[in-house]
């Protein structure tokens, strides 16, 4: 995928990313690669402005404030995107791995 470089999820103690390799969608959090597959148990808990991601199986747990900016700017080249939120709702649908299968 020419200058597709992933998505990501960055604040003061959290790095997570989303970026596609042959086999398919790669997470990076905490050092470590883990594959996306449809098979998990993804659960995104929602309050007003907080929310908590989990993946069961790799035992992964992220705490977040939700971003003031999403939908911020119609005329930003800058996406500015609830990443956890879009894994939740697309990684069953054959359509979103094609998006991140070089």
């Amino acid at each position: 995928m020419p200058y597709f470089t992933g998505l990501y999820f960055k604040d003061e103690n959290v790095f997570f990313a989303l970026y596609p390799t042959e086999n398919g969608p790669v997470m990076y959090y905490e050092g470590k690669e883990y594959p996306l597959k449809k098979d998990l148990h993804i659960y995104l808990t929602k309050a007003e402005k907080s929310r908590e991601f989990r993946i069961e199986e790799y035992n992964i747990c992220i705490q977040y404030r939700i971003s003031p900016y999403v939908g911020f700017d119609v005329w930003s080249d800058e996406k500015d995107v609830d990443l956890f939120y879009q894994i939740e709702q697309s990684y069953k649908n054959h359509e979103y791995y094609k998006k991140f299968t070089k």
